[in-house]
């Protein structure tokens, strides 16, 4: 039980109207909360528009009595409308206690729901920049810090101040010009990826009655902040065509926090969270907006086309270099706090420490598996070699640290995590020959015995013309082996490839999926064969999957045989791969063994 002084708990404001069953559940979620009960509570009960809700509205009433006994209750003869009843009832409970926390009858709260607002509350009380307090999280493209500050509001349950409050912006057409004066439309859109331009307008022509649209525009205008939780603390249930202002949708559904979100959590820094705004960014509204309460199967207006690929962000995407270095440096700062961001830092190795991600690939199966691979075909630590594509260049040095000792690197980035900025500190990296530009690398003498790319090929845009490149710079009979790509070979593998990739959508970096077959043709169109496919699953995934156990028996078994077929006779593993292209584009199989490959090898050959 929280143990702060009771004439220190915000008042609550809680709107009902005719929902008898939410506002049972409403209020059950809010006694589950130890300060409920020691709370100054006003519940504004909204009036009937007809004879017809008069029971719906009675009922609704009765079961605000039974559950918050301890409650002030304002029954509202006429029906005052939703809008017009929160701005009353805000403004009035603002204005006689200085703060408020308010509830609707479709949510529903975790039981420390009521803590995290207080907390907030006192927390940034003299913070004039954060205006806001909010309970809920929309879903997003990527993992989210434990709680943050951002410009977008969200106000399915929300708390504020009175100094936030006096600054409420009721007329829409003010807000529309001070947008429309400084071209900041699509920021307002949180880059394109919510319809509230169209709802301003909506607003401001009579067709839509929001006050949530109105205090986000109010906050944008001021350059405001929200203090949001990284996992809802409150969960709206009234998006199941029973709201008068909700359709049905399950797209703003999120799991609910399980734990509590104290102050030591929440930031300190008064400034907008760029990894928060690029994820929440990533997450495409794509329902409708209903701008008519009293149809809602008329007047629906759709902000954005329902098939899935049509509602990617693929306009946007690109290959940033800077951008990317930002947003994972961001990243490293709030990992140790939150596990998602942590765990894909760990995977893709790109935690703040450096020293330790470098070592760690060193010692993994994947890397040890490499090596294997490499001397099946010819590749010895005399050979050339020269990765492609490298990022901050952790294969490389370690192929060095192993003993190789003719390597490349051609990597354009010189960032310091994501680039080769922190390879190029370390004094055992000397012996490595890391060119920034092709140009550069066109331009040195040397020809390889072999290349490597690792998750890399899928960012070519024309992959034939880089391969061909690549090409001029290999040795007759060069092997390329490339590592870890990137595959989707059906529309809907595509689009879920790209909605669940940790920085494609969220934050627009430019990445791009293809059939295993399309990298094949692609590559072998400019004077390469395919001599060697190694399948899923072979050493328990570990070239594909991170995995550092050799998994079950069978998987074990499985190993083996490829290991046998890749040293005496790697052909028969490029015809698996041809027979289940052919099995699945031409016959309705769906296998997806040989073609998603672990590793394909290629070899130049003579024109």
């Amino acid at each position: 039980m929280s143990n702060r002084d009771q004439f220190r708990l915000a008042p609550l404001a809680i709107f009902v109207y005719k929902r008898p069953k939410h506002t049972r559940r409403m209020l059950e979620s809010l006694r589950a909360n130890p300060d409920f009960a020691r709370s100054h509570v006003t519940v504004y009960c909204d009036g009937p528009k007809n004879d017809a809700e008069r029971s719906a509205v009675d009922e609704t009433r009765r079961v605000v009595e039974q559950l918050a006994p301890h409650a002030r209750i304002v029954a509202r003869e006429t029906n005052m409308g939703l809008a017009k009843s929160i701005i009353t009832g805000v403004t009035e409970l603002c204005a006689a206690h200085g703060r408020v926390i308010v509830c609707e009858d479709d949510l529903v709260f975790t039981p420390f729901a009521l803590d995290y607002f207080n907390d907030a509350l006192d927390f940034y009380a003299e913070q004039e920049r954060v205006m806001h307090i909010a309970g809920y999280v929309r879903p997003a493209r990527g993992p989210l810090p434990a709680a943050f500050l951002g410009r977008e509001t969200f106000c399915y349950g929300w708390a504020i101040w009175q100094r936030a409050w006096e600054k409420f912006e009721v007329d829409a057409k003010v807000i529309i010009d001070w947008i429309d004066r400084r071209r900041l439309h699509r920021r307002f859109d949180v880059d394109g990826a919510m319809p509230y331009w169209q709802m301003l307008n909506l607003q401001a022509a009579g067709k839509l009655d929001s006050w949530a649209i109105r205090w986000y525009g109010t906050i944008f205008m001021h350059d405001g902040l929200s203090l949001n939780p990284g996992r809802a603390l409150v969960r709206n249930e009234g998006f199941d065509g029973t709201g008068v202002h909700c359709s049905v949708t399950t797209e703003f559904d999120v799991p609910l926090a399980t734990e509590p979100l104290p102050p030591s959590k929440f930031p300190r820094a008064i400034q907008e969270c760029e990894v928060a705004r690029q994820a929440l960014a990533g997450s495409r509204y794509t329902s409708a907006v209903p701008v008519s309460s009293a149809d809602k199967t008329k007047g629906m207006v759709v902000t954005d086309r329902k098939d899935r690929i049509d509602a990617l962000n693929l306009i946007n995407l690109e290959e940033n270099a800077e951008k990317l270095e930002k947003i994972v440096r961001l990243q490293q700062k709030v990992a140790a706090s939150n596990p998602q961001i942590q765990s894909l830092l760990h995977a893709t190795f790109l935690q703040e420490d450096r020293d330790g991600d470098f070592a760690r690939f060193l010692a993994t199966r994947e890397f040890a598996t490499i090596q294997k691979i490499l001397g099946w075909f010819g590749i010895t630590q005399k050979s050339r070699l020269c990765e492609v594509g490298g990022g901050s260049g952790f294969l490389s040095w370690a192929l060095h640290a192993s003993g190789f000792r003719d390597i490349s690197l051609l990597e354009p980035n010189v960032s310091f995590a994501t680039g080769t900025g922190y390879l190029r500190s370390r004094p055992d990296a000397d012996g490595l020959r890391i060119y920034r530009t092709v140009e550069d690398f066109n331009a040195a003498p040397d020809y390889y015995d072999a290349v490597i790319t690792r998750n890399c090929i899928h960012h070519f845009r024309n992959i034939s013309y880089v391969a061909a490149q690549i090409r001029q710079k290999m040795a007759p009979g060069g092997k390329w082996f490339s590592f870890r790509e990137w595959f989707a070979d059906t529309p809907q593998e595509l689009q879920a490839a790209l909605a669940n990739h940790p920085y494609c959508q969220p934050y627009g970096i430019y990445e791009w999926p293809f059939p295993a077959y399309h990298y094949a043709d692609a590559i072998e169109i400019v004077g390469f064969r395919l001599i060697a496919v190694v399948p899923a699953g072979y050493a328990n995934g570990c070239l594909a999957t991170y995995s550092e156990n050799p998994g079950p028996p069978e998987l074990e078994r499985f190993t083996a045989l490829i290991d046998h077929q890749l040293q005496t006779d790697p052909d028969i593993t490029v015809r698996a791969f041809w027979d289940e292209v052919r099995w699945n584009k031409f016959e309705g199989a769906k296998k997806r063994l040989f073609t998603r490959p672990q590793a394909m090898i290629f070899e130049k050959i003579p024109i």
